[in-house]
């Protein structure tokens, strides 16, 4: 199973009713596709979740999928409620990520700063001139 699963014994931040309270009210005035298709609990554990998204296959995400279902019977590596999140995620995943990876990956870069439009110069195929994967 991929690590999906965070470590709950960091007691960095404990989630008052408040900060929910607070967190709803901010992703509600986000202006995205699909803000409510997670709901608080959701954010609230992916906002725990740190690292790059990779392009899955078919197979991966029904194994990743088959892997929750069997969580959500039987809890083993994270609570009933976070295999639900994570299941909702995969299903996000399954229906957006073709269309809609590069895009995010975009609008990630221009938030952060980075320069979207020109390659890495390490990264360029001296052939082609284009990314090289």
């Amino acid at each position: 199973m991929r690590n999906w699963y965070y470590d709950t014994s960091d007691t960095s931040h404990k989630w008052t009713d408040d900060h929910k309270a607070s967190m709803e009210k901010f992703i509600n005035r986000l202006n995205f596709d699909d803000h409510d298709f997670f709901n608080i609990d959701d954010y609230q554990l992916f906002l725990a979740i740190d690292g790059p998204s990779r392009p899955l296959s078919s197979e991966q995400i029904e194994q990743d999928r088959q892997q929750l279902l069997a969580e959500i019977a039987k809890p083993v590596n994270m609570t009933k409620d976070h295999a639900k999140s994570m299941l909702k995620a995969v299903e996000f995943w399954k229906l957006r990520y073709d269309t809609k990876y590069q895009e995010w990956m975009d609008k990630v870069s221009r938030a952060w700063g980075w320069n979207v439009t020109a390659p890495n110069p390490v990264e360029v195929d001296v052939d082609e001139g284009y990314l090289s994967d």
